[in-house]
């Protein structure tokens, strides 16, 4: 608890709650919770002001996390540069005004490489969730609701974890919330559609 105490007065009244449990387990009652029936698995990390703390008071898992999403922007704008240049081309060959690349994409009634990729990863779960793609032991991975109201929302059972059902189960049920039935493929991919542009 050293460390807490060579904070500032102000920074040590906030932070000394959670790293208190944090480091010493005693103090941590480990209370479960539920959301419809299904655990929500502990994390050793606290997000505090916008940072991720471990319980040695380390950021190790905020500078990963930081690496990782600027390592993937600078690959989703290199992997976009070619649509870029094209459509960029084609309409000044076709003296077409223009402001920006999203506005260039809705000329042309084209999609962006993002939004491709995330409309594939969407379907593919749809797959796996459907039984169309085997997928071994998936129930360890994802859980369906059983809810009448959201059939369609998706339960990640290891959310901690940055694997593909982590980062695509959120955008999943941002898009499915307000569904009130299981689509069949066809209604889905209409609603990817409509919906993909958001994210």
């Amino acid at each position: 608890m050293k460390p807490i105490r060579k904070m500032s007065p102000k920074l040590n009244r906030r932070m000394r709650p959670k790293l208190s449990r944090m480091m010493n387990p005693k103090l941590n009652l480990s209370h479960s919770y539920h959301i419809d029936s299904f655990s929500i698995p502990d994390s050793p990390v606290v997000r505090d002001l916008g940072l991720l703390t471990d319980p040695k008071l380390k950021f190790h898992a905020h500078i990963t996390r930081t690496v990782n999403l600027s390592l993937l922007s600078l690959l989703s704008h290199s992997l976009e540069k070619p649509l870029r240049l094209y459509s960029r081309k084609v309409l000044q060959r076709c003296n077409i005004s223009f402001s920006s690349y999203p506005h260039r994409l809705e000329i042309l009634n084209l999609v962006s490489l993002r939004h491709r990729r995330l409309k594939s990863q969407l379907l593919l779960l749809y797959n796996l969730i459907s039984g169309a793609t085997y997928f071994p032991h998936l129930n360890y991975h994802v859980k369906i609701s059983q809810s009448p109201r959201r059939p369609m929302t998706l339960f990640c059972c290891h959310p901690s974890i940055p694997d593909f059902f982590a980062s695509t189960i959120p955008i999943w049920n941002a898009i499915t919330t307000n569904v009130p039935q299981f689509l069949p493929p066809s209604k889905f991919e209409t609603l990817l559609n409509s919906s993909i542009t958001r994210f």
